[in-house]
């Protein structure tokens, strides 16, 4: 499995560090707990939403 390079996209984390966590899939510091939490970063949020969109255009 391919990841991102975490240096190649850096995201401001605008939440409290009590609400931080790693992505599941790269283990880059995200928001996981919380309102608008979620175990994947943004760019591996990015990258699985294209790859559900290819799977499913075919």
């Amino acid at each position: 499995m391919v990841t991102p390079d975490p240096r190649a996209e850096a995201v401001p984390l605008l939440c409290p560090s009590d609400q931080l966590g790693r992505c599941a899939r790269c283990q880059q510091t995200c928001q996981r707990y919380g309102v608008g939490g979620n175990p994947l970063c943004v760019a591996c949020l990015a990258a699985v939403g294209k790859a559900q969109q290819k799977g499913a255009g075919g």
